[in-house]
């Protein structure tokens, strides 16, 4: 993820972040749907300045 920022920056390029978001068919409490919530907290810590809200 780093790597990937930093490839941007130098460019000028401006970019955003979008939450991952899980399947319809799992539900709360999943491991799945526990691994995309903690995903998304690490993007926010990481970057919250280009992270969309979900």
């Amino acid at each position: 993820m780093k790597d990937m920022v930093a490839y941007l920056k130098p460019k000028g390029k401006r970019f955003i972040i979008m939450p991952i978001f899980p399947d319809l068919s799992e539900t709360t409490g999943t491991a799945n749907t526990n691994y995309v919530v903690e995903i998304n907290q690490l993007l926010l810590k990481k970057l919250s300045r280009q992270l969309l809200p979900n």
